[in-house]
């Protein structure tokens, strides 16, 4: 539609020289939906508007100033560096860079330009740009964020139900992990995806529907209670699944299980959660028949070994698993509690007023923040100084007709590290290409028809936008749709030449810059931050390690305090094997009264972890992308192998989250009492402790390996505390099986004392989530040891 509109004659903006950018911005502007949209107008607006300001005090000066070519450079090298400076909104900032640009170079081939009229002619230009996009945008049917919410809830629901019956089917042996692992990044995927939109729900005068946001939160909640699932059985791949043991409990269980299957199908669809607590109900009665029949009544001694030795963590943690999927389903959210979100005039407002305040918070910088700033606002404006200057040399002897784009190529590639600046630069020179090529064929099959290069504007523009929101290619689909509209408003096949001159010359001098000056490397900023995701991992691994020490702790006080009272004794016994659902509330196993377990810490540094971990797969990505040169060879195999063995750590620890999580999801308004097999007089206590400083160590020297010095001591260093490591795993793990068979052996002897189903899905669970943990804790170290290697290999430092 804006390209459409430069072969007005009648609209003054239009004819402007630099008439064809409105195609870029409309392209910019359009989002997945019409909040996105308008929040993305709102800050090309806010940006072009902030130079045009900018700009006005500066026509007061001497019309000959103005118009010298040095003067215009000197210009523009002031106003980038000021507005590199403040933290803008990336669109804000890119459209103040590019409209500055233009405005300081226009008065040198048009002196039209040093009028106000001008300034207001462009601005009136950019708001025409954004309004096609909201125009196009609004096109029946509306894209609204809210409607996308429910789709993506639709397709959630949909993979979730199907994900569960996989993994329930893999559990029976009767079907493969690998449709479930499809199906769970689908809903992983859709679960972020709806955290995203729901960002976007403020900016459209439509309202969300509360239920659909519910059911979002519901498909993420399923997401991790499935990944649990999903993990016990892909690593507990063993001989357990062909044994007896496992037979017996397949035949008990799977009845019930498919059952469950198609209560949680029947509550995603119908939203009937009636058969979901009955099969919750059957699901429980089955487990404690089957624990009857295998472990005491008819149990034999291979059995009983089996189930210690192999399969007490893989059917606890699974069906552990399953009932907090199937509580979190039929769980009513209070809607009351949901975030309001404010209205459409107070977050518009609120936008507008992050500029001032970006700008104020320059001042209060100090130190290496203020440097760091100070260095990235030099080498922006230069760059684009520099684009500038050799556009103006060319404009003199009228070499180019639309040389002024040269330096705009730069204001949109430009990125505080290389590797983003490379990779930004490869999709615009990719999508200028295309569209410069398309374009001058278009212009010569037409042989200067207007209407027919209309027609075929449109049919690029549907056929590269429809790649417009591929998180890979999506720029290069925006840049090959506006240099389209470019080449074709310019009417001449000259121009498509043009721009490809101007991609590669704009990527080339930014480049340049980057490298000569201070240049920040992707692949330095990925060591340092993947040290503080270290630190961050390991302090989350202490901290669930001391959440089951007071876990522990309070077992221990409670029966003391039986022994003590009579009255509480009586309390703390009660039927062993209780999974009642009552009302919204679900009761497991024992309880006592009190105050419901808060996870929000464990729940905050999660959170914390899993964005330090996007951050440095963000860096490592672009560090593949930079040139080496003479900086040698970038390590990518050995950085990638440690970043994939960091997420498999993060998601145990996640499951370990999850797992403490139980205690307060199944009984809503109760804490459950742990079962004294598991105790801190068996040592309990003591091998935590021990397990939380081995940790420490492991996480100091897998820190002190990031520097790259490749040291046969730091080798050595982390060999030291792996093996310490796996020998308090081994001794914690000995604990467990001997306090496991010691419960057992117990209930044997008295129905009395026989372990509930909330006492031995808790414990093994979590027993099996820690072990799991330092299992891919182990493999991170090894991970590391051979990122060690080669550092020392790539780099030239021989092991000491």
């Amino acid at each position: 539609m804006s390209a459409c509109l430069t072969f007005l004659q009648t609209y003054r903006p239009t004819q402007l020289p630099h008439a064809p950018f409105a195609a870029f911005v409309s392209v910019l502007t359009v989002g997945s939906s019409l909040g996105a949209t308008l929040r993305t107008s709102v800050d090309v607006v806010v940006g072009s508007a902030l130079a045009s300001a900018f700009n006005l005090p500066l026509l007061t000066l001497p019309s000959g100033l103005r118009r010298d070519p040095g003067f215009a450079s000197f210009l523009v090298f002031i106003q980038c560096f000021l507005f590199s400076l403040a933290d803008l909104p990336m669109p804000t900032r890119r459209l103040a860079l590019s409209t500055a640009t233009i405005l300081a170079l226009s008065p040198v081939y048009d002196e039209d330009a040093l009028t106000a009229w001008y300034s207001v002619q462009f601005l009136s230009l950019v708001l025409l740009a954004s309004g096609c996009a909201i125009a196009a945008v609004l096109l029946p049917p509306v894209p609204t964020a809210s409607e996308l919410i429910q789709v993506q809830a639709q397709i959630g629901e949909k993979a979730l139900a199907e994900c569960f019956g996989e993994l329930v089917q893999n559990y029976c042996g009767t079907s493969r992990l690998v449709r479930a692992s499809f199906l769970l990044q689908m809903l992983r995927a859709t679960a972020r995806t709806s955290e995203e939109l729901r960002q976007d729900v403020a900016w459209e005068p439509f309202s969300l529907d509360v239920k659909c946001l519910e059911r979002c939160r519901k498909v993420g909640q399923a997401a991790c209670h499935l990944r649990t699932v999903e993990d016990v059985l892909r690593c507990n791949d063993a001989p357990w699944a062909n044994s007896e043991l496992h037979a017996a409990f397949v035949a008990r269980l799977g009845t019930p299980l498919r059952q469950l299957v198609t209560a949680v199908e029947t509550c995603l669809s119908r939203g009937d959660k009636g058969e979901v607590d009955i099969a919750l109900q059957n699901l429980n009665d089955e487990f404690q028949t089957c624990r009857e029949e295998t472990l005491y009544s008819q149990a034999s001694e291979v059995a009983l070994r089996e189930y210690v030795d192999h399969y007490a963590p893989i059917v606890n943690a699974f069906l552990l698993g399953i009932m907090q999927l199937g509580v979190s389903l039929r769980r009513s959210e209070d809607h009351a509690l949901l975030p309001r979100q404010p209205g459409f005039g107070r977050i518009m407002l609120g936008r507008i007023c992050e500029v001032p305040r970006a700008f104020i918070k320059v001042a209060t910088l100090q130190g290496e923040e203020i440097d760091s700033q100070i260095k990235r606002g030099v080498k922006f404006s230069l760059s684009i100084t520099l684009a500038a200057t050799v556009v103006l040399l060319a404009e003199s002897s009228d070499t180019f007709k639309y040389g002024i784009f040269a330096p705009l190529e730069v204001t949109f590639i430009l990125f505080d590290r290389i590797g983003g600046s490379v990779n930004q630069s490869v999709l615009r020179i990719l999508g200028t290409t295309a569209g410069s090529v398309y374009a001058y064929l278009a212009l010569i099959v037409s042989n200067g028809n207007d209407a027919g290069v209309l027609m075929s504007l449109v049919t690029w523009s549907f056929a590269v936008c429809t790649a417009r929101m591929s998180p890979k290619y999506g720029y290069a689909a925006i840049c090959a749709a506006w240099t389209a509209g470019i080449v074709a408003s310019g009417n001449s096949t000259d121009v498509a030449l043009e721009r490809i001159i101007h991609s590669f010359m704009g990527a080339v001098i930014m480049l340049v810059v980057l490298h000569a000056l201070w240049p920040v490397r992707a692949r330095d900023a990925v060591r340092v931050s993947l040290a503080r995701l270290m630190a961050d991992t390991v302090g989350l691994l202490e901290l669930e390690l001391d959440e089951w020490h007071a876990l522990l702790g309070l077992s221990s006080h409670q029966e003391q305090s039986a022994a003590r009272n009579p009255e509480v004794q009586a309390d703390l016994v009660q039927e062993p094997a209780s999974l009642a659902v009552e009302a919204d509330e679900v009761h497991l196993g024992v309880v006592v009264r009190g105050a419901p377990f808060d996870d929000s810490s464990l729940r905050t540094r999660l959170d914390g972890v899993q964005t330090s971990l996007r951050t440095v797969s963000m860096l490592h990505e672009e560090a593949c992308m930079e040139p080496e040169l003479w900086h040698g060879q970038y390590v990518a195999e050995g950085i990638g192998a440690v970043v994939a063995c960091t997420a498999k750590l993060i998601d145990r620890l996640s499951t370990v989250r999850t797992t403490i999580s139980a205690q307060h999801q199944l009984p809503s308004t109760f804490s459950v009492n742990f079962h004294s097999w598991i105790s801190p007089q068996a040592g309990f206590v003591q091998a935590l402790t021990k397990m939380k400083i081995s940790a420490q160590e492991v996480g100091s020297v897998l820190i002190a390996a990031t520097d790259g010095r490749g040291s046969m001591e730091a080798a050595l260093a982390i060999d030291n505390c792996l093996g310490d490591l796996r020998l308090q795993r081994t001794a914690l793990h000995a604990l467990y099986r001997d306090a496991l068979t010691a419960a057992i052996e117990m209930g044997r002897v008295a129905v009395s004392r026989r372990v509930s189903n909330a006492d031995m899905l808790l414990n093994n669970s979590l027993c099996a989530a820690i072990l799991g943990v330092i299992d891919s804790l182990h493999a991170l170290g090894g991970a590391f040891t051979t990122l060690i290697e080669l550092d020392a290999l790539t780099y030239g430092m021989p092991f000491k």
